[in-house]
């Protein structure tokens, strides 16, 4: 099953991204504001490497807490948590 979503900077909507089965980028269909996107990601490949990137690192103190709390494994986690980090504005 493909999921779709917006890729945002703020409210501002960048590009239209779909998850496959595997939770990872599959496709991006459309590039709203290419000028807005990450530093380096302007394409599928591109995007979808940036969005692994935005994973929680393994090192992280209670990683194997939240794989059983949620039933993910790390891209469950980085859909579940909309790829969000608070030092960044996507």
């Amino acid at each position: 099953m493909v999921k779709s979503y917006l890729l945002m900077s703020r409210n501002i909507p960048l590009a239209h991204v779909q998850l496959g089965p595997a939770k990872a980028i599959v496709d991006v269909p459309e590039i709203y504001e290419k000028t807005l996107l990450p530093y380096g990601a302007h394409d599928v490949l591109s995007i979808a490497k940036w969005y692994e990137g935005r994973r929680i690192p393994a090192s992280r103190e209670n990683l194997k807490y939240l794989f059983q709390e949620f039933g993910e494994d790390m891209n469950g986690l980085l859909e579940k948590s909309l790829a969000l980090s608070l030092s960044d504005m996507f």
